[in-house]
């Protein structure tokens, strides 16, 4: 019986980047003496067992790094806006006592036709002018502009790791973020 020749560096690469049960179902989809192959190969399942731990630990290790870098990136977008939206706040809280007062003019003006004893024509002229006025404090105003500043202080806090989820009264929009981005920061 003549013996088979194998590339056995070949047949090692294959067997340890590839997804097999076993070395019997290795040998029998490649066809290899199966006899041969688990004398030559006795050291390789525990080698194909480091490598495999190997690759899911890259894997696990750079989606979480992904999901880390996504959620950071959300992180960085929410406090952007946030401090966009603190800086309209601000110049709202400016134009709190600040009211738009509307003065409208009606002008009518008629032609009489003195032979035919009637109006000939009539001609209405509409002016409309907005002044800004000061006044006493818009008391809404301000308390919806103290909830939104409120609010974006607490997401900055708890984005930027200073308070914790747990900290937040009855506010559950930045309680599931806060909640999200501290678990993507954990399992990185």
């Amino acid at each position: 019986m003549a013996r088979e020749k194998y590339d056995w560096d070949k047949i090692k690469a294959k067997y340890l980047s590839g997804s097999y049960k076993n070395l019997r179902d290795f040998a029998e989809k490649e066809n290899i003496n199966y006899d041969v192959l688990r004398r030559k190969a006795s050291k390789w399942q525990v080698e194909k067992s480091q490598t495999s731990r190997t690759k899911v630990t890259k894997i696990v290790t750079k989606t979480i790094e992904k999901i880390a870098e996504k959620e950071s990136d959300r992180n960085a977008r929410i406090l952007n806006i946030s401090d966009k939206l603190a800086d309209k706040i601000e110049k709202a809280v400016e134009q709190l006592e600040n009211y738009i007062v509307t003065n409208k003019v009606k002008t009518k003006t008629i032609t009489y036709d003195s032979d035919a004893k009637k109006p000939s024509k009539e001609v209405i002229v509409e002016e409309e002018t907005r002044d800004i006025v000061s006044g006493i404090i818009d008391r809404q105003g301000l308390n919806y502009l103290t909830a939104a500043l409120e609010r974006i202080q607490k997401g900055q806090r708890i984005a930027e790791g200073l308070d914790k989820v747990e900290d937040v009264e009855n506010d559950n929009v930045i309680k599931d973020h806060a909640k999200r981005v501290q678990d993507a920061w954990a399992n990185r």
